[in-house]
Order: structure tokens, then C-alpha cells, then sequence
């Protein structure tokens, strides 16, 4: 009798052992919530800058300005000047720049016939005289450009010189060539001076790049075609300030700002505005930037924790437990991880932790791991040598998903598309992507959003010839 007493006794003990060694834990799951996405993006600054060499500019008027350039007439015409002129380029406009101000020198050969009248030994004497010359106008065009996109021209005539005088007597009485001179430059400078404000301007014409610029830049553009992707920009604003000119060439500098994304598949429809007037600063800013919208799937950070945590036997003190499968879903700002385990302790436990990136290694990881509220409560009455933190830390060491290799291919195709790449005949764009910075991670239904920043700079440049 007393030995089934102690049989039992034992029994019990044993019993005892194994359910106070071995007990099964099965918290609350913490629950599966999904904030409301939203993330800033920061505007950015496309450089426009257009560029007109004054070699351009002077093939241009070249160009316009050959052959015949005046014609007069008409003997009666400007007072009765009794002049008929015909003014021929010569030779070729040369321009030089200074600051804002163009310099024009535009040689002309002339033919003059004038009916000159007076009287010599009481004899009245009318006689058409045509002679030939050549002469040198001088103007200075001073040019600014307008918040409603138009360029404003001042061309004035700055003097002349001849080149071949055209000196003649008529028997007793000298040619007057002063007289002929004055009444060319005065009756003829001012409509060339008006004709080479019409040309620049109707050549400089900003509006139409301006609208091309902003179409170009409102449409979404493909930039890798084997991962479909493109970025997106949403023009707000245009900047621009006074016109300069360096080493030859005219410098006019505008800026958009604008929201720029990068979309993966098919972006979204944008509809593209009318260009806005400008305003004019004193400084453009240049800095670009576009946000890449980089994802983290659960279904991938299962894949990794299964590699990484599933199998691993982690030992505390005499204790230890084994992990057996692992899940990984969305809890408010937290990522929450499900964890079925055996061992020492059985049943399931649940961890939270907040994702972060690691600058240092180019890693998202979860950070502050630690039980979750309902799991530690259970643990302090079954568990509590498992409080002390190694298993959390164990887990956080091994939850770390690498991103490095996605950034770099996507700075890369950025930085391959933005290598001299023509959207217009007239428009180039260039840049190149310097930096890579990392906003807050947004915990979404299906996994993680990752806000990538890539900084650098982006010109637009404009060929107006």
C-alpha cells in the first residue's frame, strides 16, 4: 500500500515537472491594424537654363539681314528729300555681348541718287547725281525678359562711320554727303533699329520653349523598360532671373519647381496645365530631387525571417526553445511577428518591432523588438525566464532585409536616362543623381513603403538655332 502511495506520489511529481517545464503558452494576437498612408514629398527644382551663343545669334540675323536691306524710292517722300537710297549688306553683322546688351556693327553698301538743285553764274541747275558708298551703322539692343514669357527689346542706333565716302564734286559745287549721310541715318536707322527688335524677339521666343519645357516635363517619362519604370512630375511653379551672358554666349536661368515620383507599372494619368507666368528673383534654386517609392512585401520578409529564424534553437540559461514557423503582418506602427515555438516553452508568441533603416548597412530591420503587450503579460505567469531580452535581441540581429542592390539599379537608371536625353528637338535633359536619403517607413495592408529621396541636379537646355 504505502509503495502505490509513493508510486503515485511520484507519479504526480513527475507530471508536475513536466507540465511546469514544459507549458503551452497561446496569447492574444496583437491586432492586425493599417494606418492611413501619408508621406511628404518635398518639392523639387528643375534647372532651365537656355543658352544662345552669340555666334548663333549672329548667323541668325545674317541670315535675315542679306541682300537688299532698305529701299527708297520716292523723291518726296521724308520732307522732299529728293533721295532715292538702296542699302545692300556688305559683309557680314558682327555682334559682340556685354552683360545684357547686344553691340551690332552691320556694314552696307549704298547707292544714293539725288536731284540737286541750285544755281551757278545765275543759272538754275537740276541734275540727278547717283553716287555709291559705304557705311557703317552701330546699335545696341538691350533685351529683358517679361513675367508673361515675352522678351522686351531696346534697339538704338549708337553712331556710324564710312567706310567708302562717297565724295563728289559737281563742277563748282561739292556733293553734299554730310547732307545725304544725315538723311539716311535719320530716316533709316530707327526702322532697322525696329526691324532688329522684331527678329531677336520673334526668334527668342520663350513662350514656345517654355510650353514645350513644361509639357515635356508634365508628361511621364519612361526611364527602364525592363522594370517599367518612370517618373512622374507635377509642375507647380516657374522661376527665372534677370538675362546674363558669359563667355559668348546669352544665359537666360529658369527653375520649376515641381513634385517629382517614381512609379513602377503604369503611372498615373497627368494632365498637363498651361505654362504660368514667371516670377522673377534674384536667385533660381537647383536642387533636384525625386522620391522613390521603394516596397518591402510581407511576403518577402516571411521568405527571409524563414531562412534566418525558423530552426533556430535559442538557449536561456538550462531553457531553451525552438522556432518553428514565423508570420509577419501589419500592426498599427509596428511590424508584427507571429512565432510558433517548442522546446522548453510551447504554444505561440507574438513580437513587435518598428522598421527602420540602417544608413550603416543599407538595411531595413526591425528595431525594439520586444513581446508583444498581451504575450509579456502571459509570459510573466508561465514564462518569466524568458523576459530577460536575448531572445529579442537574437531576433532583431536576424530580421534585416537588404535593399543596397534595388537603390543602386535605381540611381543607375536614373543617372543612364538623364545622360544627354532629347525629349524635343530644341530640349536636352541632363543631370545626374548624387545622393540617396530615406524618409519615414509607412506600414501598409500588403507590406512596407520605404520613401527613397534621390538628390542630384536636372537642366533642361534649349537650342534656339
Amino acid at each position: 500500500m504505502i509503495k502505490k502511495i509513493v508510486s503515485g506520489i511520484l507519479t504526480i511529481a513527475v507530471l508536475f515537472l513536466v507540465a511546469t517545464s514544459c507549458r503551452t503558452v497561446k496569447p492574444t494576437a496583437p491586432a492586425e491594424i493599417v494606418l492611413p498612408y501619408t508621406a511628404e514629398n518635398s518639392p523639387s527644382y528643375i534647372a532651365l537654363t537656355m543658352e544662345t551663343s552669340i555666334d548663333q545669334v549672329e548667323t541668325f540675323l545674317n541670315h535675315q539681314f542679306d541682300g537688299l536691306i532698305y529701299e527708297d524710292m520716292d523723291l518726296k517722300n521724308n520732307g522732299g528729300d529728293n533721295l532715292m537710297v538702296k542699302a545692300w549688306k556688305q559683309s557680314n553683322i558682327e555682334l559682340a555681348l556685354d552683360d545684357n546688351e547686344l553691340r551690332y556693327e552691320i556694314p552696307l553698301k549704298l547707292w544714293v541718287k539725288y536731284f540737286y538743285e541750285g544755281k551757278t553764274l545765275g543759272i538754275t541747275i537740276s541734275q540727278p547725281i547717283e553716287v555709291e558708298g559705304a557705311i557703317l551703322l552701330k546699335f545696341k539692343t538691350k533685351f529683358s525678359i517679361q513675367p508673361n514669357w515675352t522678351v522686351a527689346t531696346t534697339t538704338t542706333p549708337t553712331g556710324y562711320s564710312w567706310l567708302k565716302s562717297p565724295s563728289l564734286k559737281f563742277g563748282p559745287v561739292d556733293l553734299p554727303i554730310g547732307f545725304i549721310a544725315d538723311n539716311f541715318l535719320k530716316n533709316n536707322q530707327v526702322p532697322i533699329a525696329k526691324a532688329i527688335d522684331k527678329i531677336v524677339a520673334e526668334q527668342l521666343n520663350l513662350r514656345k520653349y517654355g510650353d514645350e519645357a513644361w509639357k515635356a516635363l508634365s508628361t511621364p517619362l519612361k526611364v527602364n523598360e525592363e522594370y517599367n519604370t518612370w517618373i512622374v512630375m507635377h509642375p507647380m511653379e516657374l522661376y527665372t532671373i534677370p538675362v546674363t551672358s558669359q563667355k559668348g554666349k546669352i544665359i537666360h536661368q529658369m527653375s520649376i519647381k515641381a513634385l517629382s515620383e517614381v512609379f513602377v507599372g503604369q503611372p498615373p494619368h497627368q494632365q498637363t496645365f498651361a505654362v504660368p507666368d514667371m516670377k522673377i528673383v534674384d536667385k533660381v534654386p537647383q536642387d533636384f530631387s525625386v522620391m522613390l517609392q521603394t516596397r518591402l512585401l510581407y511576403s518577402e520578409m516571411r521568405v527571409i525571417a524563414r531562412k534566418h529564424v525558423v530552426g533556430k534553437t535559442y538557449e536561456i540559461g538550462k531553457r531553451n526553445i525552438t522556432i518553428k514557423s514565423v508570420d509577419v503582418f501589419p500592426s498599427a506602427e509596428k511590424v508584427a511577428l507571429k512565432a510558433e515555438v517548442d522546446g522548453d516553452l510551447r504554444g505561440t508568441l507574438y513580437f513587435t518591432g518598428k522598421p527602420v533603416y540602417d544608413t550603416a548597412t543599407a538595411e531595413i530591420r526591425l528595431d525594439d523588438v520586444d513581446f508583444d503587450i498581451s504575450t509579456r503579460n502571459v509570459l510573466h505567469k508561465t514564462a518569466s525566464w524568458l523576459l530577460g531580452g536575448v531572445i529579442n535581441k537574437k531576433i532583431s540581429q536576424q530580421m534585416v532585409f537588404p535593399i543596397q542592390k534595388e537603390l543602386e539599379t535605381a540611381r543607375q537608371q536614373m543617372n543612364n536616362y538623364l545622360q544627354n536625353n532629347k525629349l524635343t528637338p530644341e530640349l536636352t535633359l541632363q543631370g545626374k543623381i548624387h545622393k540617396i536619403g530615406f524618409g519615414n517607413i509607412s506600414i501598409l495592408e500588403d507590406g512596407l513603403l520605404i520613401p527613397v529621396t534621390l538628390t542630384g541636379n536636372l537642366k533642361v537646355r534649349f537650342k534656339t538655332f
